[in-house]
This record gives structure tokens, sequence and C-alpha cells, in this order.
């Protein structure tokens, strides 16, 4: 099974970054591809909404459905410790 994840991040360090408090404002987001329990491809993407005032969410979901190709966003709120620090399966 494959699963790509979009986890809003404060840089562009990939795997080694901080999550995001807000995900609209998030600086950038790392998409992580996940195949049979292994990360297959890390990737980082500009968060174009992040310097919005207003209505930055709607411009970040949009952004990862027309330029990665995510169908749907869910707002999942995930530690650090999680996302970071542990291997996903």
């Amino acid at each position: 099974m494959q699963l790509r994840v979009a986890i809003p991040t404060k840089a562009d360090k990939g795997l080694e970054d901080v999550v995001s408090e807000v995900f609209g404002k998030a600086k950038t987001f790392t998409i992580v591809e996940v195949e049979d329990g292994q990360i297959r491809n890390v990737q980082v993407i500009d968060n174009p909404g992040a310097s919005y005032e207003y209505g930055s969410g709607p411009i970040a979901v949009k952004s990862l459905r027309c330029d990665t190709g995510f169908a749907s966003c869910s707002d999942m709120r995930l530690s650090n410790e999680l996302l970071l620090g542990l291997p996903i399966c």
C-alpha cells in the first residue's frame, strides 16, 4: 500500500524539520511517500499561502491538490516525536 503524507513544516529540512503549529501558515510542506511501511521519497515544497494574512489554509490545500496531486487534506495533530523520531508504518 502506498501513502503520501503532507506534513506542515517550518523550514526545508525534510524529516529533520519541526512540525508547524498552523497548517495554513506553515513555511513549507514535507511530502513523505510511504510504501509497505518504508519511506520511499521525501520532498519539501514551499507553501504559497504562508504569507497571506487571511485565507492561508484554503490556499495551502489548493496548492497541495494542484502541485502534488493530493485528493484531500486532513488536519491531523501529530507530535514531532511520531513524525520525525519513529519509523512510519
